[in-house]
């Protein structure tokens, strides 16, 4: 897999990694969320995981979101950051990315998915469980 310190898109992979991440063959992260309006915060990169934020230091980013029918819980309530520092989120950013209050959160129903480049991931309102691809 090819690693570079600057995400170029599509052209950041040939032709077979990128079928191998389409197929999640780089590898995947379960994600899961708590039953409040903060959630729990997934960083990937380095850092020290304390509470509700958890950092992955083996991965660089994650390319896909999947939502999983892992619990009773109807949706998966999340927002993201991408690597360029745009926000998933229901409005249009006013301030950076935050990691707390759910009023933005895009609520994803089970197997939907979200392609792009992530480097956080918060799940809240419930205990559910996203599929992470990582890049």
């Amino acid at each position: 897999m090819s690693t570079r310190n600057k995400h170029n898109g599509k052209t950041s992979y040939t032709t077979d990694e990128a079928d191998n991440v389409s197929l999640g063959q780089v590898g995947f992260d379960i994600l899961h969320g708590k039953a409040d309006s903060d959630g729990i915060e997934h960083i990937a990169g380095r850092g020290i995981s304390a509470g509700d934020v958890i950092y992955y230091p083996g991965v660089n980013y994650w390319v896909s979101i999947k939502a999983l029918a892992l619990s009773a819980v109807g949706d998966s309530s999340v927002t993201a950051e991408t690597l360029v520092g745009d926000d998933l989120v229901l409005r249009a950013p006013v301030v950076e990315y935050s990691s707390t209050g759910s009023g933005d959160n895009i609520d994803l129903q089970e197997d939907d998915v979200i392609n792009g480049c992530f480097t956080r991931i918060r799940i809240c309102d419930a205990v559910s469980y996203i599929q992470a691809l990582r890049g």
